[in-house]
């Protein structure tokens, strides 16, 4: 029972659900530095990403694990002006920033097979803005849930973004 409990156990987190570990303040108030979750690795198997998911994904320039919010799809022109994300010319509501961001950008237009992504914490995260666009190959697995700390246990709610 032992045996057959730890294989699945083991193909389970090698298929499906992993945990991860938040070091940094650049998905700040979504996620905390310190939180533990777990992510399933299997959720765009059979669904589209969609802009607001938040993701795990193997950073371009090397090995590390980020989290960052999918704000831009393959296709999409995404800017900020005036503190103010737009997405193919649209104005889009971000309900998760405790702040909107102190800088601008001009369009960028998505490639294929690339996502671009932002932190929450806008004024304080490696993203996007300055490494460029994350190919889509990276992805690792969508956030699911907190579970440590014990008093932030709760499900991550991933924003569907719609425009104005």
């Amino acid at each position: 029972v032992v045996f057959s409990a730890l294989a699945v156990a083991l193909i389970l987190r090698a298929t499906v659900i992993q945990a991860y570990y938040i070091p940094s303040a650049s998905m700040r108030d979504t996620l905390l530095e310190h939180d533990h979750l777990l992510a399933n690795k299997a959720a765009y198997w059979f669904y589209p990403i969609k802009r607001g998911d938040i993701v795990i994904f193997k950073f371009p320039k090397d090995n590390r694990d980020f989290i960052k919010r999918v704000i831009g799809l393959p296709g999409d022109t995404v800017e900020v002006r005036a503190g103010k994300l737009r997405i193919n010319d649209r104005a889009f509501d971000e309900p998760y920033l405790r702040e909107p961001m102190n800088s601008s950008f001009h369009p960028r237009k998505v490639p294929e097979n690339m996502l671009f992504v932002l932190g929450d914490n806008r004024n304080n995260s490696d993203d996007s803005r300055y490494w460029g666009f994350l190919p889509r190959r990276n992805l690792k697995a969508k956030a699911l849930l907190i579970y440590y700390p014990f008093m932030r246990i709760k499900m991550i709610r991933h924003f569907n973004l719609e425009g104005r």
